[in-house]
């Protein structure tokens, strides 16, 4: 089944302080070192936006996939940066977790904890 949920999402700038930054439910990253993203990001700047979901109930949008992202550009002291953000309604959670899962796959290997967290 393929499904395209680009007409769903839209690019904008958004201030960190309307992010839940806590490892939500979606993210899959343990045991990490932000210090080569930093670079990269210091080097190229931000290749990738991370992937939000705007909350019903929340003023504050949760992390579908970049929860790596977003740590080092706040390490780096940014107060915005560009994500791609969806509408609460437009997905259900296994979506959302099917995106952050094909996401890290496609620029990394999951390591053995992050492999258990999938299953």
């Amino acid at each position: 089944m393929t499904t395209d949920f680009s007409a769903a999402t839209s690019s904008q700038m958004v201030p960190v302080d309307s992010i839940d930054c806590s490892p939500g439910p979606y993210c899959m990253s343990f045991g990490y070192d932000l210090n080569p993203l930093i670079l990269s990001i210091e080097s190229v700047g931000l290749l990738n936006s991370p992937i939000l979901l705007a909350s019903e109930n929340s003023h504050r949008m949760v992390i579908i996939a970049g929860y790596r992202r977003i740590q080092a550009l706040k390490r780096l002291r940014l107060h915005s940066f560009p994500c791609r953000v969806f509408p609460a309604s437009a997905l259900d959670p296994l979506h959302c977790l099917l995106i952050n899962l094909y996401e890290n796959l496609s620029t990394r290997k999951l390591n053995d904890v992050e492999k258990g967290m999938v299953l």
